[in-house]
């Protein structure tokens, strides 16, 4: 899955890293993460710095689930025979894309990491594949199951079904169904980590925010000029340019956008795209271009996002009936025209540029 950059569309701009507006209370902290960046933005009448701590919590979030670096948690886990302890972010984390994973009836699954690997996919550069054998990928595909984990504390055994009605305090250890299960939360990490620095800056009584990383982001309150904040929605565009199809208003919630447009192959004149359909092992072929998902917190909008691509246009116009607090703003091909689709546009003040 493709993680689309959304351009912010702001009322004010800082060239530096950590910097406050002579004029207001209001900051910008930004820096790199995640192999990606951030940006905050923050009203604060303490002028506090916060960039210390967000970086720190930053770091402490990949050392648990970041498939990026070989000695995180995450890591550990994948390279195991068995399973290893986590700590009680991955545990969250789990019990989080456990919920989507049954809202979506396995259309979103962090179980298919093997499948990742195999089509290239997990390499910042996506290479073509000599050879497409369907029976490597019924293997693959036998090898997954996000519902087969077991979560061991204190000598008791939990399925995931049972995660939320138990109390996960301190490490628990978390049971492969077999050697060659792994796992990747990257389709939800991102979403998952603003929320963390959101609830960070609400603890410290922060009340109007913008937080953003990698296109991620999620909202409280008003900007420096006393309005909802304007955040912008990519057109997809193949060639690498950047252009604005639309324009969203948020005073309160997550807001995500998955696309294909940007990382594909094409091999024998078929184009496979970035996003892989848990159920099939293939990548998915439809022509929904990209799904933004606005919900309450920025973790479902950004996995919600993820099962939109993989289950196409229809699928995903029908998310907000399903779900509360949930809107859409789907970007799709009918023949050679683009088109757009929009729930609930006039709730979230949606402002279609093109």
């Amino acid at each position: 899955m493709t993680k689309i950059v959304n351009f912010i569309v702001i009322l004010f701009l800082f060239s530096c890293t950590s910097q406050k507006n002579n004029n207001s209370d209001y900051f910008k902290v930004t820096g790199n993460a995640q192999g990606t960046t951030y940006s905050i933005q923050y009203d604060d009448s303490l002028k506090r710095n916060f960039k210390p701590q967000i970086d720190s919590l930053l770091a402490r979030f990949d050392s648990s689930l970041s498939t990026y670096k070989s000695n995180s948690i995450i890591s550990n886990f994948n390279n195991s025979d068995s399973g290893c302890i986590v700590d009680v972010l991955f545990i969250e984390m789990v019990g989080k894309s456990f919920e989507v994973y049954n809202l979506t009836k396995g259309s979103f699954d962090p179980s298919i990491n093997p499948l990742l690997t195999f089509w290239g996919f997990n390499k910042e550069k996506i290479e073509n594949l000599n050879k497409i054998d369907s029976k490597i990928i019924d293997s693959l595909l036998s090898k997954k199951g996000f519902e087969k984990l077991i979560v061991i504390q204190k000598n008791n055994q939990f399925s995931l079904s049972d995660l939320s009605y138990s109390s996960f305090k301190g490490e628990s250890f978390l049971k492969k169904p077999y050697k060659e299960f792994e796992l990747n939360f990257n389709a939800v990490a991102q979403g998952y980590s603003v929320d963390l620095i959101s609830t960070f800056l609400k603890s410290k009584r922060v009340n109007n925010y913008m937080v953003e990383l990698g296109g991620e982001m999620r909202v409280l309150g008003e900007n420096v000029n006393g309005n909802n904040w304007r955040l912008g929605i990519d057109k997809p565009l193949e060639n690498g340019e950047r252009e604005i199809k639309a324009v969203v208003n948020l005073k309160k919630g997550g807001l995500a956008t998955s696309g294909n447009y940007r990382k594909y192959y094409i091999k024998d004149g078929k184009k496979y795209a970035h996003t892989i359909d848990p159920k099939t092992g293939y990548p998915v072929t439809h022509n929904l271009l990209s799904a933004t998902v606005i919900s309450d917190e920025c973790w479902m909008a950004d996995a919600l996002a993820t099962a939109c691509m993989v289950n196409g246009i229809e699928w995903s116009k029908s998310l907000p009936e399903k779900l509360k607090n949930c809107e859409v703003y789907l970007i799709y091909n009918e023949g050679k025209e683009m088109k757009s689709f929009a729930s609930n546009a006039e709730k979230w003040q949606l402002e279609e540029i093109n």
